[in-house]
């Protein structure tokens, strides 16, 4: 019968057996030295991950901002444009009254129509 040269130990790292060399000191197995390898390899890659998610998030973030305050600005425009309207439609009553002249009457309907169409 042959002697063998290999001797079934565990791993240090996952536990589980193989078969090493009589001359090899190694107490991990190939699996696990090919994965802390390839763990080596991409640890660069997975930082610039992390960096582009960050830049991602912020951007969605500004993002957000900018879509408030676009928000708020298009509110502020409709205030304005209805408080403009109102007040011009109260000249109007106010001068019809003073005047009596139709042209005033007619004016107000047609601003009226409008407060109303942008309603």
């Amino acid at each position: 019968m042959k002697k063998l040269k290999t001797k079934l130990v565990r791993c240090k790292l996952c536990s589980n057996p193989f078969f090493r060399d009589q001359n090899s000191t190694s107490e991990i197995c190939e699996n696990c030295i090919k994965l802390e390898e390839r763990r080596k390899r991409t640890a660069a890659l997975k930082v610039k991950q992390e960096e582009m998610q960050k830049d991602i998030n912020k951007m969605e973030n500004q993002l957000k901002i900018t879509m408030s305050q676009r928000k708020k600005e298009e509110i502020k425009k409709e205030i304005e444009e209805r408080t403009f309207s109102l007040s011009k439609s109260i000249e109007l009553l106010v001068k019809y009254e003073e005047t009596g002249d139709e042209i005033y009457i007619e004016q107000y309907m047609n601003l009226f129509k409008l407060l109303k169409k942008n309603k």
